[in-house]
């Protein structure tokens, strides 16, 4: 396995003499993604029915520009060289630039429904708890409260509300092991979700792999070998992943100072403090995507090779 530092220093090795269209490849990404994000935000304002037609293009148009950079990325880690006219290449293969990303997500529902169903159960329990707490304080009776609540022509729900807000700390110590229980799913679900986000993390780079190399792949089959190549390897993707928080906190200065500057007045166009904090981050990204997505296809060569040395994989499995 290569380390993190490597990785990296082969992604800059590579990008010597290649930086051009990657770069052309990640502004026409950036720039077309934040029209569609900023021009999304105004059809909602505007209309309800034009919205999920719109976010289905959205995504469509945003998979095909994400796998495009990949198959070139990957062209340049492989060979050394690369040319503008491989991105366009990249833009054709829409049907794993679709079917890929769709699979995921379409996976990431299923696990999303089944990590929330012990959060949902646990914020149910405490969220009834507080309800009667409440009530009781409020001389509501014990056995009909929840009625009382729910009468539409009662209201002690304001009331309840009101008791609550004010109380909370007090009802939650009152309930504290319930609390630590809806704390400790909320930290399950933020992990379990992470974990399945870095399982799935190489399946793009195996499609557009596939593709470059004219081999048939399906996302599911691809699905499967992102999961064998990331086993055991959790904790070093994740850190891998970690090693890029001070260009991502970089990216998000110029929002942070955009949101300073509009709370003290001195920006109060709340329209172009949007704008502008949409476009600086999408401008910076531009710029850094090339060394981010080398870096990740070096690191999705290493994970292969380890693979495929330890008896995990066989090249025929990538065929």
């Amino acid at each position: 396995m290569l380390t993190i530092k490597q990785c990296k220093q082969n992604a800059k090795s590579q990008l010597k003499g290649n930086l051009t269209p990657l770069m052309i490849a990640s502004v026409i990404m950036t720039s077309i993604t934040t029209v569609l994000t900023i021009t999304k935000m105004q059809l909602q304002k505007t209309s309800s029915t034009i919205t999920p037609i719109f976010t289905i293009a959205n995504f469509c148009i945003s998979a095909i520009l994400g796998f495009a950079l990949v198959y070139l990325a990957i062209k340049t880690v492989k060979t050394r060289t690369n040319s503008f006219s491989d991105y366009q290449v990249g833009l054709t293969k829409i049907k794993p630039a679709i079917l890929g990303p769709l699979l995921c997500f379409v996976y990431f529902m299923l696990w999303g429904m089944l990590f929330t169903l012990p959060f949902t159960i646990i914020l149910m329990i405490l969220t009834m708890s507080l309800l009667k707490s409440a009530a009781l304080a409020l001389n509501i009776g014990a056995e009909n409260w929840l009625m009382e609540i729910l009468s539409p022509d009662n209201m002690n729900l304001e009331n309840i509300e009101n008791y609550i807000e004010s109380n909370l700390e007090s009802l939650l110590k009152n309930h504290i092991v319930l609390a630590i229980l809806l704390f400790l799913s909320i930290v399950f679900f933020i992990v379990a979700i992470y974990i399945k986000v870095i399982q799935y993390s190489q399946q793009d780079i195996i499609l557009a792999e596939a593709a470059l190399e004219n081999r048939k792949i399906t996302p599911s089959r691809a699905l499967k070998l992102s999961i064998a190549l990331t086993r055991n390897h959790i904790g070093f993707i994740f850190l891998f992943s970690l090693s890029f928080i001070g260009w991502i906190m970089l990216l998000t200065l110029p929002t942070i100072v955009l949101v300073i500057l509009h709370e003290l007045n001195i920006l109060q166009n709340s329209t172009l403090v949007f704008t502008l904090a949409s476009i600086l981050p999408n401008f910076m990204l531009a710029f850094l995507l090339p060394y981010l997505q080398t870096s990740f296809v070096n690191l999705y060569g290493s994970l292969k090779e380890d693979a495929i040395n330890s008896g995990k994989l066989t090249l025929a499995d990538f065929e």
